[in-house]
């Protein structure tokens, strides 16, 4: 479950080809998959193939997601919503220079142009298809589809051949690419009320080595390649999300709800995301301060 907790971008290799299109594997060992990459091909796609002057889910959109997967675009741009100060105690990030930055390129870049973006809940037409959104690009209506890697399995009957590729960098000269982990990944905590912790960490370590060792290749040589995913670049883009994971610890402990307001006001292209953080940051501040209390004991 935690491999499939990988956030990732999924896209359609029948409408790159089709198009004549950059091809995206490309783009990422070049370095040169940003938002500004992501959002040509989006916006090369788009159009209106039923002709009745408007676009919905049975058209040619870009990106098919719901409102949760915007987060995983401002963690590809490099920035955290949470970090730690010089005492590895947690901060939270939301009304620095970088991160509105990066925030406000990709509210204008994949968000802005409704036209671009099917969003489960507010495009047209997306409930006639199975599993909504997933089903509008099933049948080959977007380019990209943003999903954890769990979701492939929905797509092992689709017809058109489909790839995946990390999520888009804010520009070039970021040096790394980064791959939210969902907050609901499984994970193991030890209790403060654990007498042995020696014990219990060698005992952890073992687990965690033995299933690096085995575990980690039969998932992706067997799960992910034979059942999951098509071709050998999409094996390869699969270890570079999996090298380049983080998590987001104001969506795991959900402080004043800073991570899903940001994914909301992101998914719809909003851009007036600082005056609303800005009146919950106490709400912020003092629910982290609980957090940290607590796990001290």
């Amino acid at each position: 479950m935690f491999k499939e907790s990988f956030w990732m971008t999924g896209f359609n290799k029948s409408v790159i080809d089709a198009n004549s299109l950059a091809d995206p594997y490309e783009l990422v060992d070049s370095g040169k998959w940003t938002l500004d990459a992501m959002h040509e091909l989006m916006a090369a796609v788009t159009s209106d193939i039923d002709g009745d002057g408007k676009i919905t889910a049975d058209d040619m959109m870009g990106v098919s997601l719901h409102s949760g997967g915007a987060l995983p675009f401002m963690i590809g741009t490099g920035v955290r919503l949470s970090g730690k100060d010089e005492n590895d105690m947690p901060t939270v990030n939301v009304t620095g220079e970088a991160f509105i930055s990066r925030y406000s390129a990709a509210a204008e870049k994949i968000f802005a142009d409704k036209d671009l973006v099917c969003l489960e809940g507010r495009t047209a037409n997306t409930n006639k298809y199975n599993d909504g959104f997933h089903g509008v690009f099933f049948t080959g209506h977007t380019l990209f589809y943003v999903e954890p890697i769990g979701s492939l399995k929905k797509l092992r009957d689709m017809d058109a051949e489909f790839g995946v590729v990390p999520f888009p960098k804010y520009d070039e000269t970021q040096q790394e690419y980064s791959s939210l982990i969902a907050s609901f990944a499984a994970c193991m905590a030890v209790p403060v009320t654990n007498t042995d912790l020696d014990r219990t960490g060698i005992i952890l370590e073992n687990l965690c080595a033995r299933s690096y060792e085995g575990l980690r290749q039969a998932y992706s040589e067997v799960t992910l390649d034979f059942k999951y995913i098509r071709d050998e670049e999409s094996s390869k883009m699969l270890q570079l999300i999996f090298d380049t994971g983080a998590f987001e610890l104001t969506s795991v402990f959900g402080w004043g709800g800073v991570a899903d307001t940001v994914s909301d006001y992101l998914s719809k292209g909003n851009p007036n995301i600082a005056s609303t953080i800005e009146k919950k940051m106490s709400r912020i501040e003092s629910e982290m301060a609980k957090t940290v209390e607590a796990l001290a004991g």
